[in-house]
């Protein structure tokens, strides 16, 4: 239908901003997109203005304007948002200098008016002083800024701030973070080797075999790893016969006719011989195997022999593991796949998963993986967990060896059956049904509801760290424990080490005080619970790292996809409790998907699968900082 006058819709914010929009027109305000459009009835004609949702600076005059000819009709609204207050801290992490003054500040908005504005340092509410100075600047009756002035930082003043806001409707927070300025990422310090930050100051260290000169405290000298001291102070020797001494370690060598086994020297090489692989095994020096006219010597005499070993009972020699092709590489590690023989008793060669450091790991990475290797070794045996079946740690480079599954993580899996994907693969897939995901979902609850028992906290619950058993059998399995901590008896974790985080997956209160637990495990479930409705989406996807921590401070969700029905996704909003003793337990989960299972109801209508909605980012940004 056609008609011959003039629409417009002119809208004056609180905020100062100007919009304009003319019939069946659009215009994205604020992240916001706001649409007009004209509709007819029998009553006559409509002109309406929708937006996606509301925001504390849509409140304002909104005039609709109607020209006919030389006739303009007009009629004006005033809105007025209401709802529970907002909170962005202006910055959210700054370097301080000692002595220095530093202004944290808060953009807030609050209608109705806010009954409560506190600052809070470390989580208790702060008392201010002539040193400690509290103000607000507002810009109108809705929008002002929390201001806090430290006029002069001190050592005690590092540490996380929050502003909070209480009104009528709800709370917000936002939190900022002062840190001693790091003199060690100037290109300036004079370490040769490490530089490491203290407070106000830093100061040069080296790394494992060399030590600081005594005349000059910034450069690092080799030592002499040949020799060492004892419990009496007599100086030692490192290696049996020859000992050559390299920059930052040592290489032990036999004399002639001699082989190495570990440190000592044995006068025979034995050449074993399985399935037509050689591998070399160290005699001792008064036993010696031999083949006698066969093309191997017999396994149970050959294991009979590393049995002898003191080491710890999941100790596998390294001499039974032959390395294959890299399944995986991360910043630091590495996971390749492997043939182990007689890992499980068998006698036999078996496939495995070794995880190790990459060749330039520094020390505190090695660590990492020692932290990770002891968290492996306590989790009892779970269908739904990766299996830990031993270890490689009497020289480097250390190995964790695992059960190894043959698909590919979840996240890849998932994105493999986009609509778009399935089109362009030579292989024949069928889709993904809603039961597959639920499936999936119900085994890491499961998985997850293990670890909880036995104490431990996952801490980068994601798609890309379950693994999705291939050949059809489509089992999900728990892994990467790089993260992980054993928070028995105690049911909290405190991080205080720095470094890059999975934010999206991250709780409020982990993004706030680095505090972790079981129920921020859960929130982490949420998030990895739309990842596989929306086939492996990037969660908050377009915005920053900092973006995402405001988001889930103000208490903002992923959004609901149009193809998830409401019950789904509730259980993904009881899993995002900004109060975490609200949030279910892993046990509720389980019992929860079990019973969607038993209904056979589709929870997830693929025919409303929004593809082009659920964007992915390649590579992910899953670990960042802010």
């Amino acid at each position: 239908m056609s008609f011959h006058f003039q629409m417009k819709w002119i809208i004056n914010s609180i905020s100062g901003n100007k919009l304009f929009l003319g019939a069946d027109d659009q215009f994205l305000y604020n992240d916001v997109m706001m649409r007009s459009y004209v509709s007819f009835n029998a009553s006559g004609i409509f002109y309406s203005l929708a937006a996606d949702t509301l925001e504390y600076n849509f409140t304002g005059s909104y005039s609709c304007f109607v020209e006919d000819g030389y006739i303009i009709y007009k009629d004006t609204l005033n809105v007025t948002v209401i709802g529970r207050p907002s909170a962005v801290a202006k910055v959210t992490e700054m370097n301080g200098n000692l002595g220095e003054e530093i202004k944290l500040s808060c953009d807030v908005w609050s209608s109705p008016e806010p009954t409560l504005l506190k600052w809070y340092f470390e989580d208790k509410i702060i008392s201010y002083s002539q040193r400690l100075l509290e103000t607000e600047s507002y810009h109108n009756a809705y929008h002002f800024d929390m201001k806090l002035t430290i006029t002069e930082l001190r050592a005690s003043d590092f540490g996380v701030y929050a502003c909070k806001v209480y009104n009528a409707e709800g709370q917000a927070l936002a939190v900022q973070v002062i840190q001693d300025l790091d003199e060690c990422s100037f290109s300036n310090n004079p370490c040769n080797m490490i530089c490491i930050n203290e407070l106000g100051t830093y100061r040069c260290g080296c790394e494992n075999g060399y030590e600081l000169s005594p005349t000059n405290s910034n450069i690092c000298l080799d030592v002499d790893e040949c020799l060492w001291n004892d419990a009496s102070g007599s100086r030692r020797k490192v290696c049996e016969h020859i000992c050559e001494n390299t920059n930052g370690s040592y290489i032990c060598t036999c004399k002639e006719g001699y082989t190495k086994i570990g440190q000592n020297c044995g006068e025979f090489i034995l050449h074993v011989i399985v399935e037509g692989m050689p591998m070399k095994s160290g005699c001792l020096n008064t036993v010696a195997y031999q083949s006698s006219g066969e093309s191997g010597v017999k396994l149970n005499a050959y294991m009979s022999d590393l049995n002898k070993s003191v080491l710890p009972k999941d100790e596998f020699p390294r001499q039974r593991l032959q390395l294959g092709i890299d399944l995986g590489q991360g910043r630091f590690g590495r996971v390749m796949m492997a043939r182990a023989l007689n890992i499980s008793g068998n006698s036999e060669w078996e496939m495995v998963a070794v995880k190790t450091c990459k060749h330039d790991a520094m020390e505190c990475e090695k660590e990492d993986l020692y932290q990770e290797l002891e968290i492996m070794r306590t989790i009892p045996h779970h269908p739904n967990i990766v299996d830990y079946l031993g270890c490689c740690t009497q020289q480097d480079p250390v190995y964790i060896i695992m059960e190894y599954v043959s698909g590919n993580n979840l996240q890849q899996h998932l994105r493999k059956f986009r609509p778009s994907n399935i089109a362009s693969q030579s292989e024949e897939l069928q889709p993904l049904s809603a039961r597959d995901l639920n499936t999936y979902a119900l085994h890491i609850a499961r998985g997850m509801e293990h670890l909880s028992n036995v104490g431990i906290i996952h801490r980068d619950l994601a798609a890309r760290n379950i693994l999705v058993g291939g050949s059809g059998t489509k089992i999900c399995k728990i892994c990467d424990f790089g993260l992980a901590r054993n928070v028995e008896g105690v049911d909290v974790y405190e991080r205080s080490s720095k470094g890059p985080q999975p934010i999206r997956w991250m709780a409020p209160e982990s993004l706030a005080d680095q505090c972790f637990t079981k129920k921020s495990d859960v929130w982490s479930y949420g998030v990895l619970l739309w990842e596989i409705v929306t086939l492996g989406a990037t969660p908050y996807p377009g915005m920053s790292a900092r973006e995402v921590i405001s988001t889930v401070m103000m208490g903002k969700w992923l959004s609901k996809p149009l193809h998830c029905k409401q019950e789904m996704y509730s259980m993904m909003i009881q899993c995002w409790d900004m109060e975490p003793q609200h949030r279910l337990s892993f046990s509720e989960i389980c019992h929860n998907i079990e019973k969607l299972l038993e209904k056979e109801t589709e929870y997830i209508e693929f025919q409303d699968y929004e593809e082009a909605k659920f964007t992915v980012i390649d590579p992910d940004a899953v670990d960042e900082r802010v």
